[in-house]
């Protein structure tokens, strides 16, 4: 079904998202134009609750195991995962290139959308990061058009 597929788990992934941000802001100040290492937002802590829901759970077979690598058959088992060295290491580098100048490149890689010209702007200055970016890109594609906090100009 090419319509409504991901609709709890697009709500899901959302709500993950829109906590990440407010995480963001709330550490922010000076190192603002810097997004937080992700190895400090997706923790085994933080993915927990998400995986014990009911629409995680309903999702997780269909939408979630053929992205993941063999031998993740079960929710407890991702949580698992996003503990491990090797993961919290990739996720690491991961962060980095998104503050990188390869930011374009692994949007256009992950089939994301690029960043507005405003949001280009603003990374420019130092308003936002290239995590918040990164983030952005991820709502606007799979968390439904317009919420949060986007401005129309």
């Amino acid at each position: 079904s090419t319509g409504g597929g991901g609709g709890a788990a697009g709500a899901i992934s959302q709500d993950l998202i829109q906590s990440m941000l407010a995480g963001m802001a709330a550490g922010g100040g000076a190192a603002a134009m810097r997004g937080p290492d992700l190895r400090n937002v997706l923790t085994g802590d933080t993915v927990k609750p998400l995986l014990q829901t009911d629409a995680f759970k309903q999702h997780f077979d269909d939408d979630v195991k053929p992205h993941l690598p063999d031998g993740i058959d079960k929710p407890a088992d991702v949580e698992e995962l996003v503990r491990s060295p090797q993961f919290q290491q990739a996720l690491g580098q991961f962060s980095a290139a998104l503050e990188s100048d390869e930011l374009p490149s692994i949007l256009a890689q992950l089939s994301l959308p690029p960043p507005s010209d405003e949001d280009t702007a603003a990374a420019a200055a130092g308003r936002i990061s290239g995590t918040e970016l990164f983030l952005r890109a991820l709502i606007k594609k799979h968390g439904g058009g317009d919420g949060g906090d986007k401005k129309d100009a």
